[in-house]
């Protein structure tokens, strides 16, 4: 009886009642035979453990109760045993020689060979089967890839590479590497209108170079060539198109045959060009006082964007709030009085808050 309690005893003319709260399930830690009411409040084991906090589940490799971990191939609890691809714990594997031993070796490709062909091309051999192509036996000189005896294999390959510089000023330099003299060139230039070329070792070779809108041609007229070298090919001169000007088109001839390696293309360089307020390189576009690109002045009026609130409580005007499209001045701004027709100022006064006269 009284606040909190959990049992009642009663007996009401002879009939005696019991009624008492408590745990009513059997399997629980905290089961009370004499409740005649659960309450909620038993309490179980955990898993594999009994009331006692006994393990009542085997023990793993890790001495976890009930845990999986079993000791693996390689001793290891918990372990991934051997890697996939090796043949042993240490992480070996087998090339065909045995578990981490060394691969099929030597020009016979069989385990543990150390033969390596001669001169000649014979697995094992020892020289005497062959002369080298300078008819020499077993001499040590060979064709190279350009089919020269004793050669050192650049002589039929032949490299050409463009560049551009930073364009300035309506100038823009080219610049071209050479192993092999150069007979001919001709290139675009996109991002450019090219007026002429000058200087260079297009120049010091007295080539002939004509320009057009967007491209180069020089050649000489006299057979001469361009030495192999490093360095500025022309100067070109013109105005730019864009903000960046790119290389394309490139042909060239030279001197001695082979194969050409020429390099150039898509090769870019910056402009000092100027965006214009629609964002064309070199445009002529201004904004307006309206702040339209390309404007004439005639879309803004001044009561289009200024709004006020006048009183004439005294004997003069005053403002009691104003605003330029809906932003309320600072005492940075000034107010003008404008004629509508002419738009004639006619007086000012800097904002100094409400009630500025």
């Amino acid at each position: 009886t009284g606040s909190g309690a959990n049992t009642l005893n009663a007996e009401i003319s002879g009939l005696s009642l019991n009624y008492s709260l408590g745990c009513t399930d059997a399997d629980a830690c905290n089961f009370d035979d004499s409740a005649t009411d659960n309450d909620d409040s038993c309490t179980y084991a955990e898993d594999n453990f009994d009331c006692d906090g006994n393990c009542t589940a085997d023990t793993d490799c890790n001495g976890e109760c009930g845990g999986s971990a079993v000791v693996d191939e390689c001793g290891q609890c918990g372990g991934s045993g051997i890697a996939d691809g090796a043949c042993d714990c240490d992480g070996n594997v087998d090339l065909g020689c045995g578990c981490g031993a060394a691969g099929p070796s030597g020009c016979d490709d069989t385990c543990g060979s150390t033969l390596a062909d001669d001169e000649c091309g014979v697995c094992g051999g020892d020289n005497s089967s062959c002369t080298d192509c300078a008819g020499i036996p077993n001499g040590g000189a060979s064709i190279d890839e350009c089919g020269v005896c004793g050669g050192d294999g650049t002589s039929c390959h032949i490299y050409v590479d463009f560049s551009l510089g930073d364009g300035a000023d309506g100038g823009l330099d080219v610049f071209m590497s050479n192993s092999h003299g150069v007979t001919g060139f001709q290139f675009d230039v996109d991002g450019m209108d090219i007026d002429d070329a000058s200087g260079g070792s297009a120049d010091a070779a007295g080539f002939d170079v004509a320009t057009g809108p967007n491209g180069v041609l020089g050649i000489s007229f006299t057979g001469a060539s361009i030495a192999p070298g490093d360095g500025l090919l022309t100067s070109l001169t013109g105005s730019f198109t864009d903000f960046e000007v790119t290389l394309g088109g490139l042909i060239v001839t030279t001197e001695g045959e082979g194969f050409l390696h020429l390099s150039g293309n898509g090769a870019t360089g910056s402009t000092d060009a100027v965006a214009d307020c629609n964002g064309d390189a070199n445009g002529g576009l201004e904004f307006d006082q309206c702040g339209v690109c390309g404007g004439d002045n005639t879309t803004c009026q001044a009561s289009e964007f200024l709004t006020w609130n006048q009183s004439s409580v005294q004997a003069f005007y005053y403002f009691t709030s104003a605003s330029i499209r809906g932003v309320e001045l600072t005492s940075d701004d000034w107010i003008l009085a404008i004629h509508p027709d002419n738009d004639l100022i006619l007086g000012a006064r800097k904002w100094n808050g409400e009630n500025t006269d």
